[in-house]
């Protein structure tokens, strides 16, 4: 099996980029790839470094890989087959990105103020200390960003997702997911990189457990289905959680509605913690869900967290009382 180090990687999309190499149909690769902050937070970083990052440099990506047969019409088959972490992983609120950015009319003044939590991986949990709480976040990490080139020529932020794929931040592209992606270019010309170690669906405050790793992979075709979007084929995964809390927004916006969700659940976690480490833990591990779209005026969004996160049973069962 071939190893690919994290060496030669871009932050931005174009079919221009010049292959790191060619990859058969069918053959297994490992890829390293480096975290979200392109190095620039390490494990002994401290929230000094989020005001002088460099964010030009954000989501590198491994690659491109040219796959050999790959033709403008086809589909490219990405089996992810295993995502190694190293050992930690990093969360930050970064001024003026995520859900709640500069919405002073819900949100504390603390939540547009630069934070960062470092985080602790045994490969199975990642642990950091929130407040009074010791958290204890499941892993299950995916690759955030993942993708081929464009459609048309020109130089592409990496930022929001495309039609290619990209910044998608999805956290079902997991070990034993099957991603299809539409072939534009020939060759594919595919990347990755951007892996977390666990998220909440939204990841609102703009970043996941964010870390390093190594990817296990491998492609295949199918010729000429003309797929215009990407699709994941995943089975669903056993965790550690049985108990949970969710919090209710209703609005008749519904990106309204999921801050509603969101600021609910920060409020009643600052009683243990900073409201700035409380919009991180949303970011990790509340899953926002649209459980209402059709009784008018008003959308439901529900943001639900488990409170197994919460290491502490005796502080578990003290933190429902007072929540409930």
């Amino acid at each position: 099996m071939k190893t690919f180090g994290s060496e030669k990687a871009h932050s931005y999309w174009s079919i221009d980029l010049e292959p790191i190499a060619e990859i058969e149909p069918g053959e297994e690769i490992m890829v390293e790839t480096r975290d979200s902050s392109d190095g620039q937070i390490d494990k002994d970083s401290s929230v000094d470094r989020i005001e002088r990052m460099d964010f030009s440099r954000v989501n590198p990506s491994t690659g491109p890989f040219l796959i050999s047969g790959a033709e403008r019409g086809d589909t490219l088959q990405v089996k992810i087959l295993d995502i190694e972490d190293l050992g930690w992983g990093w969360t930050a609120i970064i001024p003026g990105f995520g859900l709640l950015a500069g919405d002073d009319s819900i949100s504390p003044t603390e939540l547009n103020k630069p934070a960062l939590k470092i985080w602790k991986s045994n490969g199975k949990f990642s642990m950091a200390r929130f407040g009074d709480l010791e958290i204890e976040i499941f892993n299950e990490p995916f690759i955030g960003t993942i993708g081929v080139a464009p459609s048309s020529r020109g130089i592409f932020s990496i930022v929001p997702p495309r039609e290619n794929g990209g910044n998608m931040d999805n956290r079902l592209i997991g070990s034993g997911s099957t991603l299809y992606l539409p072939v534009f270019q020939r060759g594919a010309l595919f990347s990755l990189g951007d892996v977390h170690l666990a998220q909440g669906d939204g990841e609102v405050c703009g970043t996941a457990i964010e870390a390093p790793a190594r990817v296990r992979l491998s492609f295949s075709l199918i010729k000429g289905s003309h797929q215009r979007l990407p699709y994941v084929l995943f089975r669903k995964k056993e965790t550690p959680y049985r108990e949970f809390i969710s919090f209710s927004g209703f609005s008749k916006d519904i990106l309204d509605a999921s801050k509603i969700a969101v600021i609910r659940m920060v409020n009643a976690f600052s009683r243990y913690m900073d409201p700035s480490e409380a919009y991180m833990l949303a970011s990790v591990a509340l899953n926002l869900r649209i459980s209402e779209l059709v009784d008018m005026p008003n959308f439901h969004v529900s943001g639900v967290i488990p409170l197994d996160i919460i290491k502490d049973e005796d502080v578990r069962e003290k933190i429902k009382r007072e929540i409930i």
